[in-house]
């Protein structure tokens, strides 16, 4: 628009230059290797890139933001390693086998723990680095330990850690040895507003300048880009709502942002799209500098016209000034159109919809986050296996290499698998004289394709699979009770419960009463079917005799031991009988104590039981039980977290329960005011909190403070619609 000019928004080098006088490149060369920064950590998080930026390759930088952390993290370490070997490595075979063994043999060996997810967090943030270096590959710390050995023999390690609240002992303890064994390991911790540093280390810290200069130009970036923003949009009278729009569907898309998905969101005509794109590439690319034209080079989105943020930071900062309903309303827009425009055909545009989808809740999220599991979805399938068969047939790939790699890699997700399998096949019809699928092959290809077509929902491909199978293998044979027990499977699954019993049946009645892993397939399949036909109660004996069995060959508090103590747990509390439903729970805690005493399913059945204790009228013990629920989940998220909130309502009502309405209103009113300030007041958990304490208000004669919360979900009812 001719005339108007914005306010320069400061870059990323600008603001470089205002933090020098931080003294972490001071600190990076002391003796005193642990310094707390004062801020947030987005603040600590720029000024430890600046920093990265002046000393140059001599400094990995790694941010953990413990926060993030998930307590069964091993499977998204596999993901990354895995990652490692994309669809267009494994389709040209230039797979490096050993380091793939190597990087196989880390993911099978490490616990499911807190030292996992750190060092999966640690490759992400400094890259793969070789493996055959590392000697100790063990449970526990041990493998971090020894990543971070080989990373600090010839570079400095910076690590920032972004504190939610106070850090747990085993980190303290964790991040206190190392400062001690590594000579060149610094650690940085933000210190959120409030906080004391000795909450954190056992050592005095450095209290490392962020002066008014660096937090000012910190500052300055918000504002600034703020103030751009609604100039921009207040200048451009028809555009500005649509461009604040893009802003926003931008910002959810984090730093690559596809344009024309954006523009279908939007429902605009073909001359709008023009002139804001004019008004994007004059203003937010050209003046403001805060987007890039990237044009259709991104090699992540092909065919693709992309927009990247000039730095992380801004989304960020964008979405701040978003409250969570307004976000969530825009990655429910959002995510149509991507999936409209866009084919899933590489991992970037996988790792997008992710992204996109992070704001909503967890039900709605789920959908995505099965669908791109490993970044390999269902629609990736028939484009991967044709890129399998295509390399086949130019005999650029040994089909005897996916043969063994689809058949050996049972922990591969099942997408991946499948697409293998149908890769072979397909070259199999295609290459008849290439005698691929002679002998028993055919056979076993049907017994793995069989369930992973399961895995995939294509439930009635695999009963066709698994029939064919059945009906081609030798009567009593091994192959043949596979193949029953997997039309069994399909069978229940599209709801034909009574032939699935029959099919798991006739395999019990064939292996007898000798323990095997089929047998207890067979027991579990049978027991599912039974619960899905209305019969709980044979549901529930034939999974005890699943306990049984594994009670004995496992023992007591073996993950699959526990995980069927959790299913007759569920079975338990749909029969209406509030004191079994108690004993299996009982059975089920105890067993997930020990072991593993402090995770969220404990958390989780400690909370149920409670329930169930309470609808015995057991009130104390109820009571007892959520006290100690949510002094836990305090200690493990912090006392302002969504989470600690939840509790503290569930306590509220066992206290109203029992007649300390005065109590349950005091509690009930922390609850409230942390989900106001993490999640708004737009929330449903919100919404029901206040619906509760204005009825705790009532009981205790309080009507007009009952009166005016009911003004307040009135009036946010009215905002929604």
């Amino acid at each position: 628009m001719p005339g108007m000019t914005l306010a320069r928004l400061p870059s990323t080098g600008d603001l470089i230059d205002l933090q020098r006088s931080v003294a972490l490149d001071d600190f990076l060369g002391s003796d005193r290797r642990y310094g707390v920064l004062a801020g947030s950590a987005e603040l600590g998080d720029l000024l430890c890139r600046a920093a990265r930026a002046r000393q140059g390759e001599r400094l990995a930088y790694w941010h953990l933001d413990l926060e993030g952390f998930e307590p069964e993290s091993r499977d998204a370490l596999k993901r990354y390693l895995l990652y490692l070997f994309d669809s267009t490595e494994l389709a040209t075979g230039e797979r490096n086998e050993a380091r793939f063994r190597d990087l196989r043999e880390l993911a099978d060996t490490l616990a499911t723990s807190d030292w996992s997810a750190m060092l999966l967090s640690l490759l992400w943030q400094v890259g793969p680095t070789s493996l055959t270096k590392i000697e100790t590959v063990e449970s526990g710390p041990g493998a971090l330990d020894a990543m971070l050995r080989t990373l600090t023999d010839d570079r400095a390690l910076l690590l920032h850690v972004a504190v939610p609240g106070q850090l747990r002992p085993a980190y303290r303890r964790w991040l206190d040895d190392r400062l001690e064994s590594l000579p060149n390991f610094w650690v940085v911790l933000s210190q959120p507003p409030g906080d004391a540093p000795d909450a954190y280390l056992d050592r005095p810290p450095v209290e490392l300048d962020t002066p008014p200069i660096a937090t000012a130009a910190f500052d300055e970036l918000v504002t600034t880009l703020g103030n751009a923003i609604d100039q921009l949009v207040d200048q451009t009278p028809g555009l500005g709502d649509k461009l604040r729009a893009f802003l926003t569907s931008a910002a959810l898309c984090g730093r690559n942002v596809p344009a024309e998905v954006i523009f279908a969101s939007m429902d605009m005509t073909d001359d709008e799209i023009d002139q804001l794109t004019d008004l994007i590439d004059d203003h937010l690319v050209d003046e403001l500098e805060l987007l890039a034209d990237l044009g259709q080079r991104h090699p992540g989105f092909p065919g693709t016209f992309v927009y990247q943020f000039r730095d992380r930071l801004f989304p960020r900062l964008i979405l701040d000034r978003l409250d969570d309903f307004a976000r969530a309303r825009g990655a429910a827009t959002l995510l149509p159109a991507l999936e409209d425009h866009v084919d899933l055909i590489r991992r970037e545009v996988a790792r997008l919809h992710l992204t996109v989808a992070e704001p909503l809740d967890i039900r709605q999220q789920l959908p995505y986050s099965t669908r791109l599991d490993w970044w390999i979805g269902p629609d990736e399938v028939e484009a991967l296996a044709r890129s399998i068969h295509d390399t086949i047939d130019a005999e650029e790939l040994d089909p005897e290499w996916v043969w063994r790699v689809a058949e050996q890699t049972t922990d591969w997700p099942a997408y991946r698998r499948l697409a293998l399998l149908e890769g072979y096949a397909t070259a199999a019809d295609a290459l008849p004289e290439r005698r691929l699928l002679d002998g028993e092959r055919a056979q076993r290809l049907r017994l793995l394709r069989a369930p992973l077509l399961i895995a995939a929902s294509r439930h009635d491909e695999a009963l066709a699979e698994a029939e064919t199978a059945l009906g081609e293998a030798p009567t009593d044979s091994e192959e043949a009770l596979q193949a029953q027990l997997i039309v069994g499977n399909a069978l229940r699954l599209l709801g034909r419960f009574s032939k699935a019993r029959h099919h798991f049946e006739a395999v019990l009645e064939r292996l007898g009463e000798t323990p095997s892993a089929l047998t207890i397939s067979a027991r579990i399949g049978l027991s599912q079917a039974l619960a899905q036909d209305g019969d709980t109660e044979g549901a529930i004996e034939e999974a005890e005799k699943v306990l049984e069995i594994q009670s004995t060959a496992l023992g007591d508090t073996a993950p699959e031991t526990v995980r069927t103590l959790g299913f007759i747990a569920g079975l338990h509390s749909r029969l209406g009988q509030p004191d079994r439903y108690a004993h299996a729970l009982e059975r089920l805690l105890a067993a997930q104590q020990e072991l593993a005493p402090e995770t969220d399913e404990v958390r989780a059945t400690m909370s149920a039981l409670a329930a169930a204790l309470y609808d015995q009228r057991e009130h104390e013990r109820a009571r007892e039980l959520q006290e100690q629920v949510l002094g836990m989940t305090r200690e493990a998220v912090g006392d302002t977290h969504p989470e600690t909130a939840i509790h503290l309502m569930n306590l509220a009502a066992t206290v109203r329960g029992t007649g300390d309405a005065q109590t349950a209103k005091d509690l009930q009113i922390e609850s409230i005011e942390i989900m106001k300030a993490t999640v708004g007041l737009e929330h449903p958990v919100t919404r029901r909190a206040l619906t509760s304490l204005a009825d705790t208000h009532r009981l205790l004669g309080e009507d007009h403070q009952a009166a005016e919360i009911d003004d307040t979900i009135r009036r946010l009812d009215q905002d929604m619609n």
